[in-house]
């Protein structure tokens, strides 16, 4: 089985298709937008702590996740596939 971080963004938009859940993945984005900056701070002052439970490749790619763009692309793959 495959590991989320060895998931390309096609992977994962149809991964999310075939499962009919593109509704419910835009919502869930919508959602974590406002708090995007929040918890990239959260996670990069935690990310020492977090490294003892979860490899630090891990705590990396969760705080690019949220301080780059990378939600509202997926939000905008998602909706364009619609």
């Amino acid at each position: 089985m495959k590991h989320f971080n060895d998931f390309s963004e096609n992977d994962l938009i149809s991964y999310i298709k075939t499962r009919n859940l593109g509704s419910v993945a835009v919502f869930m984005l919508d959602i974590l937008n406002p708090f995007r900056r929040i918890l990239s701070s959260i996670m990069t002052v935690s990310s020492p702590l977090l490294s003892i439970f979860v490899k630090p490749e891990r705590v990396e790619a969760g705080i690019s996740l949220f301080e780059n763009r990378s939600i509202e692309h997926l939000k905008k793959k998602l909706l364009e596939e619609n």
